[in-house]
């Protein structure tokens, strides 16, 4: 049985999802996740799977199949989303399936972004483009670091749902912690720098082979917000 209560408690704090996680990946893997609630499946089966679709969706690059590799990363991100909700719903995760969750994101982020880069020295011999791109593939890295750092240091207010207290004044609690954190404006951009959308906005780029765009997303866009940003401190520095 779906159940809307049910799918906000497999959800992280939502202050701190990346926005393509929260309104499209993250619906799409709860039903996936109810669906086979019944088989005898683990987190770590959905890391499994999630790798097998970016090593495809990385095959599927070289052969210049832009919409298989879209698709791919597509069923990927999702996956991405599964094995940490069903860790929250059966009780089953551990800190070995974490690590194994990270291990296979870094994996297919490197192999994808590694290949593609051969690709350009290949077809882009006497261009600055592979250089750039290098660069904001390395950036990548810096960013998605930051993005985990900056999300696991946030207050846990998950626990102010249960405390008795009416929505309302549940969520001006929420917003109150976080705005010690980080001014809101900035926050909602600072969510356009994560992981998810660093790898779709690549994804796409690729596929309609405009790697600028990407380029410009992430040397550009990125390290503006993060910029700009700056201002963000723990509660103890106000």
């Amino acid at each position: 049985m779906f159940s809307f209560k049910e799918y906000q408690y497999t959800l992280k704090n939502k202050e701190k999802e990346e926005y393509l996680d929260l309104y499209l990946f993250r619906p799409i893997a709860y039903l996936i996740v109810k669906f086979l609630y019944h088989l005898p499946l683990t987190p770590n089966h959905y890391s499994l799977f999630a790798l097998i679709c970016g090593i495809l969706a990385t095959i599927e690059m070289t052969k210049n199949h832009g919409l298989n590799s879209v698709l791919l990363i597509t069923v990927f991100c999702t996956l991405d989303c599964c094995d940490g909700m069903q860790a929250r719903l059966k009780k089953n995760g551990t800190q070995h399936g974490k690590l194994i969750d990270g291990i296979v994101d870094y994996s297919v982020n490197i192999i994808l972004h590694g290949t593609y880069l051969k690709m350009l020295f290949i077809n882009q011999t006497n261009s600055i483009l592979p250089y750039l791109f290098f660069g904001a593939a390395s950036f990548k890295i810096l960013h998605s670091l930051i993005y985990d750092l900056f999300i696991d240091s946030l207050p846990d207010y998950s626990n102010l749902a249960n405390s008795g207290e009416s929505k309302l004044k549940t969520y001006l609690q929420a917003r109150a912690l976080l705005s010690n954190w980080l001014p809101k404006k900035s926050y909602l951009l600072f969510r356009l720098t994560g992981p998810t959308t660093h790898l779709i906005v690549f994804i796409l780029s690729s596929a309609i082979k405009l790697p600028i765009v990407y380029i410009f997303y992430s040397l550009f866009f990125c390290n503006l917000i993060i910029l700009t940003s700056s201002s963000i401190s723990s509660p103890n520095q106000k």
